[in-house]
């Protein structure tokens, strides 16, 4: 039986502010403060070490935050305010991080979301492949560093080849701190505010800071002029089909170092390419309100029908739909609300779609009516059967496809409104048996006897969508189809 998630809020009032940025970045279900490990606790006496300001977990990555709020002292001369700050902000978080990561590593069934150790972390650690991201945020800097260097935003310079100790005699610079160790990204609040605000899905965030640790690691980088004008750098370059940009030299072959100068963050949000990013968040709040929506109903455990299952089941549903990329968002929310506008009332229909982030996933969208004077527990129950049936037979006729996600609703003008989430995975294709039960499903109930999947999109394609689409006012009908105005429902 799912039970609510009760998690920690913060204490201190940055830490209450990363908390804030993560729920809106990656939403609740992934996003667990001060949690605690059962270090020197014994036979049930004392309570439990602090592992680390923030966890979140999203399939094999893990990001691991530790937060110091350390006022700058500017009456100091500056080599030796820079010093204290540094040691006390970032070498301190540092040794915090490793700390955490090893535990991670080695006692992964030992966290827990209180200082009493009484509620095990929810996700699963035990994976050996987890791929950990050490995040350091550092507060009460951002003045400092404008004063020092003119024409700033605030955030620290990077400077690749500066360790630790080479970074306490380099003011207001940051660099590979423990070459031989995990990468340990030094954010001050600022930095951390515009990453969660620009790259503001898991995977979007995930692939930024992989691509910085490899950039920095790899390539002949001299000096980057704070985290804004390498986030540029980066969205500014094509990204790939999924939506996903990338990091490197422009001239690989060069001996030449490469230096990215202040101003190109400002140059890059007067671009086209800017604009259409605004447009994608736009055109994806559909998406993120429904993995809202059900991540909160996961952890507060009110899951109507699917209340017996656990909550790694419910989180697994939630995730093959939050592993899609801002870009893929964008089209499926596309197609799924032009797949809405399109069903007439009380017609049953479907869309498949397949996934950007997963050649061997895909998506279907499925209004299904209710019939009159039907109960509305019957009809859930009877949707959900049918949900399985649909997800079935995309396995029969796509041999290949080992992720189906359905998202089942009534069509538009429906008296009420409620959304099922089913995930099916097959480890295996059918055999001839199932095949048989399977075609034998289809013609009984009509199941995909004429469909075509929606094969994966461009960026091109996605900006003939978004351009040919109407901006809808606060005033306007609902594009759900409730004949409320759009501020009143999905707005």
């Amino acid at each position: 039986m799912l039970a609510p998630t009760i998690k920690s809020e913060g204490t201190t009032p940055t830490e209450k502010l990363l908390v804030e940025l993560s729920d809106k970045s990656f939403f609740g279900l992934w996003s667990y403060p001060n949690v605690f490990t059962d270090e020197g606790k014994t036979s049930g006496v004392g309570i439990g070490k602090e592992l680390c300001d923030l966890l979140v977990v999203f399939d094999k990555h893990v990001f691991i935050f530790s937060d110091k709020d350390i006022k700058f002292n500017s009456s100091k001369n500056q080599g030796v305010a820079w010093k204290r700050w540094f040691k006390k902000s970032v070498i301190n978080s540092a040794n915090q991080l490793f700390g955490a990561e090893t535990w991670i590593k080695r006692f992964p069934d030992r966290i827990f979301l209180d200082k009493e150790c009484q509620n095990p972390f929810p996700l699963d650690l035990s994976d050996s492949e987890l791929k950990i991201h050490l995040i350091a945020v550092t507060s009460n800097i951002e003045e400092p560093i404008k004063s020092h260097f003119g024409g700033s935003s605030g955030t620290l310079f990077l400077l690749p080849s500066l360790n630790a100790q080479d970074c306490l005699e380099t003011p207001f610079f940051t660099g590979d701190l423990y070459p031989n160790k995990t990468f340990v990204h030094v954010l001050d609040t600022s930095a951390l505010k515009l990453l969660m605000k620009q790259l503001n899905t898991i995977v979007d965030f995930a692939n930024y800071l992989l691509q910085k640790e490899y950039f920095l690691r790899t390539e002949n980088v001299a000096v980057v002029a704070g985290e804004e004008e390498l986030l540029a750098f980066y969205l500014s370059n094509p990204a790939a089909d999924d939506g996903l940009s990338t990091l490197a030299h422009p001239a690989p072959k060069s001996d030449r170092a490469l230096a990215i100068d202040t101003g190109v963050w400002e140059e890059y949000r007067e671009s086209v390419e800017y604009q259409h990013k605004l447009k994608l968040n736009s055109d994806s709040h559909f998406w993120d309100m429904l993995i809202n929506d059900f991540s909160n109903l996961i952890l507060s455990g009110n899951v109507g029908l699917g209340q017996s299952q656990t909550f790694s089941t419910h989180e697994t549903a939630i995730r093959l739909m939050a592993e899609e990329s801002r870009f893929s968002r964008a089209i499926l929310s596309q197609h799924y609300l032009d797949k809405l506008a399109r069903v007439p009332s009380n017609h049953r229909s479907s869309a498949i779609v397949q996934s950007l982030s997963k050649k061997n996933k895909c998506f279907i969208f499925l209004f299904w009516p209710r019939h009159k004077n039907e109960g509305y527990e019957k009809y859930r129950e009877e949707r959900v059967s049918v949900a399985e049936a649909y997800s079935l037979s995309i396995k029969y006729h796509y041999p290949q496809i080992e992720q189906v996600v359905v998202i089942a609703t009534e069509p538009k003008h429906a008296e009420g409104r409620s959304t099922d989430i089913l995930c099916c995975e097959f480890d295996s294709v059918l055999t001839k048996v199932e095949r048989e039960h399977v075609k034998g499903l289809m013609h009984e109930f009509s199941i995909l006897t004429k469909h075509t999947m929606q094969q994966k999109s461009s960026l091109k394609s996605l900006q003939h969508i978004a351009d040919k689409g109407k901006k809808i006012g606060r005033n306007d009908p609902c594009y759900c189809g409730s004949n409320k105005k759009y501020k009143k429902c999905c707005l």
